[in-house]
C-alpha cells in the first residue's frame, strides 16, 4: 500500500517551483518539489513489499526512491523511525539535506550520525527524531551497547549497498535489525552490486534481500531521462606534499621491480611496467606452482608483485 500521492518525476527529480506537493492527508509526512518517474514507481512498488536491492546507474535517482519509501513506511507506520547508512559524513550529510528539503518531516525530527558526536548524545537524538541519516560504525557500536532500540525502526536504508561483504558493519546493523525490528523492511541501493555472482549473492544474503530491480541507462524507461556526459581532463600541478608522497611510492614501486630483475623474472625498465604485465606473470607462477614446482623464489615474486601493485596502485590514486 502506497501511503503517499505521488505523481510523475521530471528533469533531475525536482518540479519548477509551480510544481504540486504530493501528500496524504494533513497529518501526515509528504513528499515535496518533486515528481517521480515511471521506473521509479514500479521499483518502489516493489520495495514496498519486499527487502529490495536497488541497482541503479549514478544520477538517476536511487535516493529519490529511498525518500518515497520512507515517506510510506513513517505513514504506516507513525511511531516508527527511518535510517539511512551511508559509509561516508559527506554522504550522510548529503541524504540528510535531501530528506530535509523533499519530505515535510520538521527539521527537529531529522539528524545525522556520525563518529564525531558522541554516544550519548547519539543516544539522545534518537529517542527525538524520526529519520537519521548516519555513517555504519557508530551506529553499529551503539546497536551492540543498546544504546539505540532497532526494533523501532521500519526501514533500513543501506547506500553505497555492494559494501555489505565481510565484516563491514552493513552486516552487523542489518542481521541485528532482522532479529529486533517489529515491522523489518530493508532497501538497498548500489550502482555496482558487484564485480561477481558470489560477491552479489553474498550482499543479497548479508541484506535479507528478497528482491532485485535492475535498470541500466539502455532500459527502455530510463533512457530518456540519461543526460550525455561530457568528460574534461584537466591536468594540474602537484603540492610540495604530494610530490615527496609520489617521490617515495615511486622509490618503492623500483624497489620490487629491480628485486624481480635480480630474480630473474622481469628485464624491463621499471616505470614502463604495466598492470597487466605483472598480473600476466603473477598468474604464470601462481600456475607454476599449482602444477607441482616447489620454487622459493616464485613464491617470494608473487610477494613481491602484489606489494608492487599495491603501491602503483595508490601512484595512480595519486
Amino acid at each position: 500500500m502506497n501511503s503517499c500521492s505521488l505523481g510523475r518525476m521530471e528533469g533531475e527529480n525536482q518540479g519548477s517551483g509551480a510544481a504540486a506537493n504530493s501528500s496524504c492527508s494533513s497529518d501526515k509526512i509528504s513528499i515535496r518539489d518533486f515528481q517521480p518517474r515511471l521506473y521509479q514507481e514500479t521499483i518502489f512498488s516493489t520495495a514496498s513489499q519486499k527487502n529490495t536491492l536497488v541497482v541503479l546507474p549514478t544520477g538517476l535517482g536511487k535516493t529519490a526512491i529511498a525518500l518515497m519509501l520512507a515517506c510510506q513506511r513513517l505513514n504506516s507506520f507513525p511511531n516508527s523511525k527511518v535510517v539511512m547508512l551511508s559509509p561516508t559524513k559527506p554522504l550522510a550529510e548529503q541524504h540528510l539535506k535531501s530528506f530535509r528539503r523533499f519530505l515535510s518531516i520538521p527539521e527537529e525530527q531529522t539528524a545525522v550520525f556520525t563518529g564525531l558526536m558522541s554516544p550519548e548524545k547519539r543516544q539522545a537524538l534518537w529517542k527525538k527524531v524520526r529519520f537519521i541519516s548516519s555513517t555504519p560504525q557508530g551506529l553499529e557500536n551503539d546497536a551492540i551497547s543498546n544504546k539505540i532500540d532497532l526494533s523501532e525502526v521500519s526501514l533500513l536504508i543501506f547506500d553505497e549497498a555492494h559494501r555489505a561483504v565481510g565484516n563491514y558493519s552493513y552486516t552487523f546493523i542489518a542481521g541485528a535489525y532482522q532479529k529486533r525490528a517489529k515491522f523489518p523492511r530493508i532497501l538497498a541501493l548500489t550502482a555496482s552490486p558487484g564485480s561477481t555472482a558470489d560477491k552479489i549473492k553474498e550482499v543479497c544474503s548479508n541484506l535479507f534481500i528478497e528482491a532485485v530491480e535492475i535498470r541500466s541507462e539502455s532500459d527502455p524507461d530510463v533512457k530518456p531521462y540519461v543526460q550525455k556526459i561530457d568528460v574534461e581532463w584537466v591536468t594540474v600541478e602537484l603540492p610540495p606534499d604530494f610530490l615527496q608522497v609520489r617521490k617515495y611510492l615511486t622509490d618503492s614501486f623500483t624497489s620490487k621491480i629491480e628485486a624481480l630483475n635480480k630474480l630473474g623474472y622481469i628485464g624491463r625498465v621499471p616505470l614502463s611496467i604495466g598492470r597487466k604485465e605483472l598480473l600476466i606473470l603473477q598468474g604464470n607462477l601462481h600456475a607454476a606452482l599449482a602444477a607441482g614446482q616447489k620454487d622459493y623464489e616464485a613464491m617470494q615474486s608473487i610477494s613481491i608483485i602484489a606489494q608492487a601493485m599495491k603501491v602503483q596502485h595508490a601512484l595512480e590514486m595519486l
